[in-house]
């Protein structure tokens, strides 16, 4: 009785090894292609071949890793966003057609970082990321951030996520002070880091007519976007005269609530 239990057990596990096998080396769960969605600039092909050379190359030169159960989902991940810094995210889903797809979320540039000493400039996305060198674009088309900084190549990060959050809100609410306060005349093109870790925002005319000078508006960094238009607001209500923009030189609203400007 015990002779005919262990033969059993010993049958039970060869059919488990064999169907083990099968469903590893066979070619029923194989990955016989990839895909790649969702791309904007990065190009898929290169970037499906990339996945296909990372799943082709088995494990321990014997375990294969085109498997739709096993895949090196992880792995693939990494080397596609090492590969392409411009890829954000990365999402894999198989189909029982034998396709392993792969859906990539590529990063919005949101503003162009430019340090000092360097030429051109990056693209930043809204994690503060520096994650390729940006074509030359006419002033306004995206807030300019100038820097002293080391150079070094992209990607790099330039700061938090909240600090590029709170410029660009501070942008929009400053530029809508302005607008309504002296109409679509200007806008806010460059901002600067300053030493004390305070910011400059550079203002420029929207059209040649409305003025040809550049004033500055002051901001303390740690105080709110929404606070930092209130008194931006008060202050060129305050300045009256349109003319006035002709030798305007600042807007400082680091100091709570007094504005100075000259």
């Amino acid at each position: 009785m015990r002779r005919r239990f262990g033969v059993l057990v010993v049958i039970c596990l060869f059919l488990l090894i064999i169907a083990g096998a099968v469903l590893a080396f066979g070619p029923f769960l194989k990955i016989n292609r990839v895909m790649v969605t969702g791309t904007q600039v990065v190009d898929p092909q290169v970037a499906g071949t990339l996945a296909a050379k990372i799943i082709d190359q088995p494990t321990l030169l014997i375990f294969p890793r085109n498997h739709l159960i096993w895949y090196p989902a992880d792995e693939i991940t990494a080397s596609l966003k090492g590969e392409f810094p411009r890829i954000l995210g990365v999402k894999m889903t198989v189909g029982l057609d034998h396709l392993l797809i792969i859906e990539v979320r590529e990063r919005t540039p949101l503003l162009l970082f430019c340090a000092g000493g360097q030429t051109g400039c990056y693209f930043v996305d809204e994690t503060g990321l520096a994650y390729t060198q940006a074509p030359f674009f006419s002033p306004g088309v995206f807030l300019k951030w100038q820097a002293s900084t080391t150079g070094q190549g992209a990607p790099f990060h330039v700061g938090e996520a909240t600090a590029v959050k709170r410029l660009l809100n501070s942008q929009i609410l400053l530029e809508r002070a302005l607008e309504q306060v002296w109409g679509r005349r200007f806008r806010l093109v460059e901002v600067e880091s300053l030493p004390d870790g305070d910011y400059a925002f550079t203002v420029s005319s929207r059209y040649r007519a409305a003025s040809s000078s550049k004033w500055r508006v002051l901001i303390d960094d740690e105080r709110s976007p929404t606070d930092l238009a209130a008194n931006f607001f008060t202050a060129l209500s305050a300045i009256a005269d349109r003319s006035a923009t002709a030798t305007l030189e600042y807007v400082d609203l680091r100091f709570g609530e007094k504005v100075f400007y000259k």
